[in-house]
């Protein structure tokens, strides 16, 4: 469930989109009536944001955060940063409070928010649980249904996958839609020659661990509210690619004082693509997954920034009152190449997976989708979720997904 985190990130994404696929479809003062109607937030601009739809929007404010929240709030603050008074406003650079869909100290997941009892009732709709697809069925270049696992058919007048960044490639390679060398390799025959599983993105991160005096941090939870969101040195103009978080997600253990406290370094627009091929054909193996987390030498180099960044904040008045000494990396002295090295070897993923099913003008040759999900050469066939994202948004993705169900839903109508 992540962080229950409900974020859009910038405008320019959805303008970089809209310039990769060549369609206005996607540019944001398109899109933002869709988050508007999305959306229930009772404190954001109305211009930005809705009142009565079906997703609620939690913020909560600074009187709320944990000692050690405020204190990074603070001391970026101080330090100079702006602070914005809405995370999902039209500049959001500086340090911010995030937004969650949460209610009921529940996250409000696209199931809750959108499968309620009306729609569950309706006549022409059967949720089947517990089923695993093997593949869609493809005659004479049309899909016609899907093929479970047990061999059982569904048939379909149009087949529409949102199986996900990792699901809806395996799928659809199974299927024989895909690098043809790699579907070759395991005895799949090739219906379409499409590039998909090659575009694979996600956002690095990497934990800087700080051990705390358990008598000045006070409470832990929750978990996250206070984030900075800024530019890097290498960063074109008006984007931001970095994101510090602070965190309480940490276990005390491991810390000498048995209280402590995360950082977290993200790289939020990052430079590096990875892949995910299938290991086999068979739908109960999983597939290999390569995210190439920092293997672009200047997603470790803005990775590097924010780690000196987070040294910064962390050695104003407001945070070294909370610290003991730095657990990861460790030293302020180490050399360049032994933080790269550090990097490396605990960099993590903030779980956003993206592009594997990459959307694009029909001449790109990293396109496997339209701007309308449709997939290329194929008849009656889309996927409507995060993989078919061009590029990756400079913030978490759950709200960006149903922003694209939700305009591509309605565009098939």
């Amino acid at each position: 469930m992540n962080a229950c985190v409900a974020a859009r990130g910038l405008p320019s994404d959805y303008d970089e989109w809209a310039e990769i696929t060549g369609s206005d479809f996607w540019r944001f003062e398109n899109v933002l009536p869709t988050f508007k109607a999305l959306e229930s937030d009772s404190l954001g601009d109305v211009s930005m944001h809705g009142r009565d739809g079906p997703v609620p929007i939690t913020r909560y404010g600074l009187d709320q955060a944990t000692p050690f929240q405020t204190a990074f709030y603070q001391a970026a603050h101080a330090s100079g940063f702006p602070a914005p008074d809405d995370v999902n406003g039209s500049n959001p650079s500086g340090i911010n409070l995030y937004k969650f869909n949460i209610a009921d100290n529940e996250r409000q997941s696209a199931a809750l928010c959108f499968l309620t009892e009306d729609v569950r009732s309706r006549s022409n709709l059967d949720i089947l649980p517990d089923r695993l697809v093997d593949r869609v069925q493809i005659v004479d270049g049309t899909a016609n249904g899907v093929v479970l696992v047990d061999g059982e058919e569904i048939k379909a007048g149009e087949v529409v996958l949102s199986a996900g960044s990792y699901a809806s490639p395996a799928i659809l390679m199974r299927s024989g839609l895909g690098p043809a060398d790699d579907l070759g390799s395991l005895g799949i025959p090739t219906i379409a020659d499409l590039p998909v599983g090659r575009f694979l993105q996600d956002h690095p991160h990497f934990w800087m661990q700080y051990a705390a005096d358990p008598d000045r941090l006070g409470p832990t939870a929750p978990a996250l509210q206070s984030f900075l969101w800024t530019s890097s040195e290498r960063a074109e103009p008006g984007l931001l690619d970095l994101h510090l978080t602070a965190s309480h997600f940490f276990d005390p253990s491991s810390s000498p004082t048995n209280a402590g406290f995360v950082i977290a370094v993200g790289v939020v627009k990052p430079k590096a693509v990875g892949s995910l091929r299938l290991r086999s054909s068979d739908p109960r193996t999983d597939p290999i997954i390569d995210a190439a987390l920092l293997a672009h030498e200047e997603d470790r180099e803005r990775m590097v920034e924010g780690i000196r960044l987070a040294r910064r904040l962390a050695a104003t008045p407001y945070l070294s009152a909370l610290i003991s000494e730095e657990l990861m990396p460790g030293s302020d002295n180490l050399a360049e190449q032994d933080l790269v090295e550090a990097l490396r070897a605990n960099v993590g993923s903030y779980h956003h997976p993206i592009g594997t099913v990459r959307m694009g003008r029909e001449d790109d040759k990293s396109a496997c989708v339209r701007e309308d999900g449709r997939v290329l050469g194929i008849k009656s066939l889309r996927v409507i979720d995060a993989s078919i994202m061009p590029s990756i948004p400079s913030s978490a993705t759950n709200l960006t997904t149903m922003m694209m169900a939700h305009r591509l839903a309605r565009a098939m109508s």
